[in-house]
């Protein structure tokens, strides 16, 4: 939860604090493990596709 107040002009003027950074890290590797999620993902999908292809045959 964002408590600052989300104007994006005041942010810029804002100095980047140890929180800010540490947040940007975390958001960082958030977005690491959800891209590796999205991956492994779109593999289940394409063996599903593949394998429903097979039972078709």
């Amino acid at each position: 939860i964002n408590t600052t107040d989300s104007n994006p002009i005041d942010n810029i003027q804002q100095p980047v604090t140890a929180h800010d950074s540490d947040e940007k890290e975390r958001l960082k590797s958030d977005l690491i493990q959800l891209k590796t999620e999205l991956q492994k993902t779109k593999e289940i999908i394409v063996r599903l596709q593949k394998s429903e292809e097979q039972m078709r045959e």
